[in-house]
């Protein structure tokens, strides 16, 4: 069972804007930082559990550009926990939903 989701996306803004965009969706989704490279451009997160979904480690890459940043989401369920067939597709959903938040955090 594949359950790891990735998302990409490039945005005009400034890699240091776009790790406190991050950061200030981690907060205020009441996701749990546990860790963040010294640079800042790398912050590791475990999303809230919900209803449907257990806690997701999660990972964004940040990544210089001449016109911004490139943004990494990796994401799978978090280890030991148990994995369901549709936890791929669910998985990509909040990828994107994380994404969707970032540039709206960035507005």
């Amino acid at each position: 069972m594949a359950s790891h989701a990735r998302n990409e996306l490039d945005v005009p803004a400034a890699p240091e804007a776009v790790a406190a965009a991050v950061q200030r969706v981690v907060h205020e989704n009441g996701h749990r930082p546990v860790g963040q490279s010294p640079d800042g451009l790398q912050l590791s997160f475990v999303t809230k559990k919900s209803a449907l979904n257990w806690e997701l480690d999660t990972s964004v890459l940040i990544t210089p550009t001449p016109q911004g940043s490139h943004v990494t989401i990796d994401l799978d369920v978090q280890q030991g926990r148990p994995k369901a067939l549709l936890d791929g597709r669910k998985n990509k959903k909040a990828a994107q939903r994380i994404a969707d938040q970032i540039v709206a955090a960035l507005r």
